[in-house]
């Protein structure tokens, strides 16, 4: 199974041989769409529709032929139209394209108005055709995709990520048999972000926003790129995108976790916190939400980066909610929120419903355990960032009375202050009621205290000098 260092996208390419295979799980799709100068693949049109309407990010591919390039490119053309395309050089039959070839196609497709910024060339083809230096492709900002299929799986500093030609490849396809949706595929990966990747196929430009192969003037201090936005609007309509969509043997959730975590046994386990997490991810937005399969851990990291909130009073849109069906605080089923209103909380949630999907659901306050709240940023739904956390600092004398149930005065009131300015949700009204000796039984556990719900001598000192984490 592959093995990440850091941000990896792993996405599949298809052909007519895969016929309507489902794409939904994949966070990118290549869709072979022509070969030479008159076929098409009869699936291209529904693949490219089908991975539009599930948040699928598809471009194509033409396979080359040798000879005829300028008809090849017009051919491609008039199928992908505003499509970006890869290029697909490899030998079959008696036809053994070579980098002319390329070329002239590349250069054709473009006066056409085509778009194009990658090129499959695996390295045994390349040594085949007497390992050419690749400078034309360099030349033309096109970027390398390379192939080796390793017995041991993906690695981040594997045999397909080496140059060659004078090029490094900057996506490489690591097998030709991924399972993958009840089919056996070929699977890429690349070292980035899919919004990295999407600037990559439409424009060429690698992360950093540099072209491949081409420096900057180093006179010249590189241009501060604003953060995109992360917004619960973009989670609302990628989550919105899977609407209906009803569970198989497996899912395409389960199997993306079971792809990005390489681990076994996903694909077809409860998935609801997997859907949470495959529509974080598809957002770019893994680090604001998480990724988890299993809700009490997600829970669990929420409230240690100060973002979880019991019950569900102040719950608003693109939160993430958590479900207590039987009231014994074992979280049991998470979701997003669209709104609240009079008549209940209205969420969308996977692993929901009869037949089991996702689905809309309106849901009562009585079974929620409470709800994590990202720090969405930018135009669009966005909730308002936290406010600057406190550091640590020496505590002020301890009042000398335990706070625990009835205690008024005594401290309360400002160990209430610093916990709130910790992060928690709690009210500072100088009285130390149920609400504050949960809150007081969650630190303790947090910071690994005695867990009594009393603040004595100990957890009024934490309160101050403990890591606020």
């Amino acid at each position: 199974m592959p093995a990440e260092t850091a941000v990896t996208i792993h996405y599949p390419d298809i052909s007519s041989f895969q016929g309507n295979i489902l794409l939904r799980g994949a966070p990118a799709a290549c869709i072979k769409a022509t070969q030479g100068t008159g076929y098409s693949n009869p699936y291209y049109g529904s693949r490219m529709g089908g991975a539009r309407q599930t948040g699928v990010l598809g471009f194509a591919y033409h396979f080359l032929e040798a000879g005829n390039a300028a008809a090849q490119a017009a051919h491609c053309h008039s199928v992908v139209r505003s499509t970006p395309v890869m290029l697909d050089v490899e030998v079959t039959g008696n036809s053994r394209p070579r980098t002319g070839d390329v070329y002239a196609f590349i250069d054709a497709f473009r006066k056409a108005g085509g778009t194009l910024h990658l090129c499959y060339l695996p390295h045994w083809y390349w040594s085949e055709i007497g390992s050419p230096d690749l400078k034309g492709l360099r030349d033309r900002h096109v970027l390398l995709v390379s192939s080796a299929y390793p017995s041991s799986g993906y690695s981040d500093r594997g045999a397909g990520w080496a140059a060659y030609g004078g090029s490094s490849p900057v996506v490489w396809q690591w097998t030709d048999k991924h399972p993958f949706n009840g089919q056996r595929v070929d699977f890429n990966a690349y070292k980035g972000t899919i919004a990295e990747f999407r600037n990559l196929i439409f424009s060429g430009s690698a992360k950093g926003g540099l072209v491949a192969g081409h420096h900057p003037a180093p006179a010249k201090a590189p241009a501060v790129k604003k953060a995109p936005p992360q917004t619960a609007d973009m989670i609302l309509a990628r989550a919105a995108s899977q609407l209906r969509y009803r569970e198989g043997a497996t899912t395409p959730y389960g199997t993306w976790y079971q792809n990005v975590t390489h681990s076994a046994g996903f694909a077809s386990a409860p998935w609801c916190d997997m859907f949470v997490s495959w529509v974080a991810d598809q957002c770019g937005m893994k680090d604001l939400i998480g990724r988890f399969a299993y809700v009490p851990y997600h829970m669990a990291d929420f409230r240690r980066r100060g973002l979880w909130h019991d019950g569900a009073g102040g719950i608003r849109r693109g939160d993430v909610i958590v479900f207590d069906w039987e009231h014994d605080s074992v979280p049991d089923h998470i979701g997003y929120v669209e709104h609240a209103d009079g008549s209940g909380i209205h969420t969308i949630e996977g692993n929901t419903g009869s037949p089991q999907g996702v689905w809309r659901v309106t849901r009562q306050a009585n079974v929620v355990k409470g709800y994590g709240r990202p720090r969405y940023h930018g135009a669009g739904g966005a909730a308002p960032s936290a406010p600057p956390r406190p550091s640590a600092q020496h505590a002020p004398p301890w009042p000398g009375t335990y706070l625990r149930a009835t205690t008024r005065g005594h401290g309360t009131r400002a160990w209430q202050q610093r916990m709130a300015a910790r992060g928690w949700r709690i009210a500072v009204d100088d009285v130390y009621g149920p609400a504050s000796a949960g809150i007081c039984r969650q630190f303790q556990a947090e910071k690994r205290l005695g867990v009594d719900g009393v603040v004595g001598p100990v957890t009024w000192k934490a309160a101050w000098e403990a890591p606020v984490t």
